[in-house]
């Protein structure tokens, strides 16, 4: 697939209107298919010992000083959240990026949810609660509602990526290109810094979450002969045809239906995409597709997309406008 078009767009908006994140991992060197990510020993405590920190248990309350609010409150809410949208929607960026182009939630209980465009897919694991309490602090939990009129050149630039923080029921919004001058609310800017570092240690942290969550496919035809000679063969049984979309200068032309994504729940249609997956992300860490051909010699070039579970899905694509 024409991948430097979609990486030029999302390059150019990494640079131009936000900057970008290091330290990411890819699961492709030689990992065994996760398996469903359960608590670690001792992280059914996590939500109490995050509890007991918020009501004053610790060494701040001993000081005088409140402690930060609790985000693992016991509860299925997201509690924390970020999500970039970058500026010059990718054309596959209804499908790729409907979740964000990366992305981070944490919910009451303390698991976390991280994940972006590439064929790296969903992330996820579990925080203990000191950890938890630490992060609480780090991002001003609790204390950010005053910043939350700030909205930078978010409603002028158009072209601007944007970056949504949510923290509770507050909702921070940055646009990448606000201006450093004295209307920048100083827990603004620190609640961001702090929640970009976070996706980074979040992203090493968590394991691929493949085999947990439903995949959606999306199969774009591809016409052109180029691109034959390093397809992969299509050993599931699923029919591609019956579900591709038109070629990819069409859909650089009109886009595709929002419709168009196919859900794979079955396990051995699973089993196929995951060792495809793994293939182009051993060649590249940060792909975004790969190519396959059927047994008629059909190519279609294939993206996948690993939703959050409920609400925490619903809760990230509301937090910025379409």
């Amino acid at each position: 697939m024409r991948q430097w078009v979609v990486g030029l767009v999302l390059g150019w908006s990494a640079v131009a209107c936000g900057g970008s994140v290091d330290g990411s991992t890819s699961p492709a060197d030689g990992e065994a298919t996760p398996a469903r990510a359960t608590p670690a020993d001792g992280a059914g405590s996590a939500v109490d010992n995050a509890s007991s920190a918020a009501d004053g248990s610790g060494e701040d309350s001993a000081n005088g000083v409140a402690p930060p609010a609790r985000i693992c409150n016991g509860s299925d809410e997201t509690r924390l959240a970020l999500v970039q949208y970058g500026g010059f929607r990718s054309i596959l960026g209804g499908f790729s990026e409907l979740n964000g182009s990366s992305y981070f939630a944490i919910d009451g209980h303390c698991q976390f949810w991280v994940g972006d465009e590439t064929l790296r897919g969903l992330r996820t694991g579990t925080l203990d609660g000191e950890r938890a309490q630490a992060i609480a602090a780090e991002l001003h939990y609790g204390e950010l509602g005053g910043a939350s009129s700030y909205r930078g050149n978010l409603d002028s630039c158009i072209d601007c990526g944007v970056s949504a923080l949510r923290a509770e029921s507050t909702i921070l919004y940055n646009d990448g290109g606000s201006p450093a001058d004295a209307t920048v609310p100083p827990l603004w800017t620190e609640a961001f810094v702090a929640s970009w570092a976070l996706w980074s240690q979040l992203d090493g942290q968590g394991t691929p979450a493949w085999g947990q969550r439903p995949t959606q496919l999306l199969a774009l035809r591809e016409l052109d002969t180029q691109y034959l000679a390093g397809a992969s063969e299509w050993t599931a049984t699923l029919d591609l045809e019956a579900h591709a979309v038109q070629g990819f200068e069409e859909v650089i032309r009109s886009g595709f239906p929002t419709d168009a994504a196919v859900l794979v729940e079955d396990e051995p249609t699973l089993q196929v995409l995951d060792t495809l997956r793994r293939g182009a992300l051993t060649a590249d860490p940060y792909a975004q597709s790969f190519s396959v051909r059927d047994a008629q010699g059909r190519v279609y070039t294939l993206l996948l997309r690993d939703d959050p579970p409920e609400p925490i899905v619903s809760d990230l694509r509301a937090l910025l406008p379409r």
